[in-house]
Order: structure tokens, then C-alpha cells, then sequence
């Protein structure tokens, strides 16, 4: 029965050691497999990291042309601004001068109906003296009539110089008033 007992014993410690390799054999695959796995994860791990860096770093970019597309509009933005009430006051001015040109052009017009006026005014004088004259001389004696005639000369040439005056003046206006 020893016998038996110890060939038990020798079978039950043969499968015992079998156990024990496969067990081992089980364990070491268990082993790559861990490390096999902490390995994918590890990778898994550094490309979450390297995406996680490239979306930061896209985010940044974003939030940095977005701040330069904003600061544009405000230049933009600005810039209309400046041009809108530079172009107001470009009308102001032009608007003022238009007013100021008028007011001259309403002068002179005046001017020029005065001048029109005095030069006529001067013609009729000077046709009435000159009628005057005529009657004088047809009836006055000489010596007072070549005095008068001395005189009249004077005077006329006095009216001409200032018949010319006002007739430059006038042709003046005119050329202002259809420029």
C-alpha cells in the first residue's frame, strides 16, 4: 500500500508540477499581455497627449486671428468713421463757399446795375452840356464860347476817362459773372 500511496504521491506531485508550469506559462503570457497593453495604452496615452497639444495649439491659433480679425474691423470701422465726417466736412465747406460765392456774385451784380446806371446817368449829362452848348454857342459871343469849349474838353475828357473806368469795370463784372 506504501507503494501505491507513493506512486499516488509521485503522479499527484507530476501533475502538480505540470500545474505549475502551465501555471507559469499562464502567467508570463498574462505578463506580455499586460505589458503588451500597458504598452497600447501608453501610445494610446502619447497620441491622446500629441492630439491634445495640436487642438491647443489650433485653439490658440483661432482665439489669435480671431483677435486680429477684430482688431481689422475696428481699424476698418474707424477708418469709415474718420473718411464719413472727414466727407461731412468737405460738404460743410464747399456748402459755405457756395453760400459766400453767391453773396459776392449778388454783390456785384448790384454793382455792376450801379455802374450801368451812372454810366447812363453820365451819357445824358453829357448830351444835355453838350445841347447846352450848342445853344450857347449859337447865341453866346466868342470869347466865353471858346472858353466853355476849353472847359467842355476838359470835362469830356474827364468823362471819357471815366466812361472807360466804368465800361473796363463793367466788362470786368460781366466776365466774373459768366465765369
Amino acid at each position: 500500500m506504501s507503494n501505491k500511496h507513493q506512486e499516488a504521491f509521485h503522479e499527484l506531485q507530476g501533475l502538480l508540477e505540470d500545474e505549475r508550469l502551465a501555471s507559469a506559462h499562464q502567467a508570463e503570457a498574462f505578463a506580455r499581455q499586460v505589458h503588451n497593453l500597458q504598452a497600447q495604452l501608453r501610445s494610446v496615452q502619447e497620441e491622446m497627449d500629441s492630439l491634445e497639444e495640436e487642438k491647443e495649439s489650433e485653439l490658440t491659433e483661432s482665439h489669435e486671428e480671431l483677435r486680429l480679425a477684430q482688431e481689422e474691423v475696428l481699424l476698418l470701422q474707424q477708418a469709415a468713421e474718420e473718411a464719413a465726417a472727414e466727407r461731412e466736412n468737405d460738404i460743410a465747406s464747399l456748402q459755405e463757399e457756395l453760400c459766400r460765392l453767391r453773396a459776392q456774385l449778388g454783390r456785384l451784380n448790384d454793382e455792376a446795375q450801379e455802374y450801368e446806371l451812372e454810366i447812363t446817368t453820365l451819357r445824358a449829362e453829357i448830351s444835355m452840356k453838350s445841347q447846352r452848348r450848342e445853344e450857347e454857342r449859337k447865341g453866346g459871343d466868342v470869347g466865353t464860347l471858346r472858353q466853355e469849349c476849353v472847359t467842355l474838353r476838359e470835362e469830356c475828357e474827364t468823362l471819357k476817362d471815366d466812361n472807360r473806368r466804368l465800361t473796363e469795370k463793367l466788362q470786368l463784372l460781366q466776365l466774373q459773372r459768366t465765369g
